[in-house]
């Protein structure tokens, strides 16, 4: 499989970048940001790069982001270019707003001050003007506040893909299907950690104080009780509960190759031994370069 690497310098100038002796791609539903580090063989100085691109065969963009660490070393053992890299939503986690409340906020209007000054070029999901308020307070990061104009008002989570800041809701295109009919895989397992299961979930009452019970699993089907107490009263006590869940079990499945499906993108597993397990979404992805090639590490969960 052909892929393309450049450096991109602070002016815009490009500079193709040799295949690397290593070179590892994560991305992952719980990380804002999709991580990219690499060592290439290094035969001059690059300069300071501010971006890095990686491309594959068919022009599609597998990785766009800032080079925050870069480091050039030359020795007997040879000389090496090492880069780590995040996508853009880096960016709008290393950096604050200026606090302020917005009333009647939209997303477009919220892409266009906190998104599009660092680097993104468009925006997927309603430009509705909403009804309510935003109040953007110190400490939050850029982030912070478009993640949580999306969640109060869009009902969405929103991903970062390439220059798109995607606050669609919408899944990843397409469909993976691991195993049996489907994509094959060099190793598989099927993870379940009981431990982070939660059965009920207490809060506060606003006017009270006292605890009470806000969500609740079936303890018989689950096998187990294990509760947990929430400092705040209007803490999601049912999204605690689902997080817990979708934690609690989990297909790994090692491929050859590039990956074939993003985050958030529908899947299923399918294995004689294993099981068959449908219903299930990609929720993490990593990708490996090294002298064993190239492969491509799917987590799968269930549906929340």
């Amino acid at each position: 499989m052909s892929f393309a690497f450049t450096g991109v310098r602070a002016d815009g100038t490009e500079v193709p970048l040799p295949a690397p002796a290593s070179a590892r791609y994560d991305s992952g539903e719980d990380a804002p940001a999709d991580g990219f580090r690499a060592e290439f063989p290094l035969q001059n100085s690059c300069g300071a790069l501010a971006r890095l691109r990686v491309s594959g065969a068919d022009g599609g963009t597998l990785f766009f982001g800032t080079a925050d660490v870069q480091r050039e070393t030359v020795s007997g053992t040879g000389n090496i270019l090492q880069i780590s890299c995040r996508s853009l939503a880096g960016l709008l986690l290393d950096s604050s707003p200026v606090p302020q409340t917005y009333e009647a906020p939209s997303l477009s209007v919220i892409f266009e001050r906190h998104i599009r000054p660092y680097g993104f070029a468009s925006f997927l999901g309603g430009a509705a003007v909403c009804r309510g308020e935003l109040q953007i307070v110190r400490g939050m990061s850029e982030w912070q506040t478009a993640a949580e104009f999306c969640r109060k008002f869009l009902g969405t989570a929103p991903r970062v893909r390439g220059t798109v800041f995607d606050a669609s809701g919408a899944a990843g295109n397409g469909f993976l299907a691991l195993g049996t009919g489907g994509t094959r895989f060099f190793r598989a397992e099927v993870r379940r950690r009981e431990c982070d299961r939660l059965t009920r979930i207490y809060v506060p009452d606003g006017a009270t104080g006292l605890y009470r019970l806000a969500a609740q699993e079936d303890e018989a089907a689950a096998g187990v009780r294990r509760l947990r107490c929430l400092s705040g009263a209007g803490a999601d006590a049912s999204a605690v509960l689902r997080r817990a869940d979708r934690s609690a079990f989990a297909v790994y499945a090692e491929c050859p190759g590039m990956p074939e499906a993003e985050v958030g993108t529908p899947a299923s597993f399918c294995d004689p031994v294993l099981g068959n397990y449908p219903g299930m979404t990609v929720s993490q992805v990593r990708c490996t370069w090294d002298a064993d090639g190239l492969r491509t590490v799917y987590c799968l969960r269930r549906d929340s």
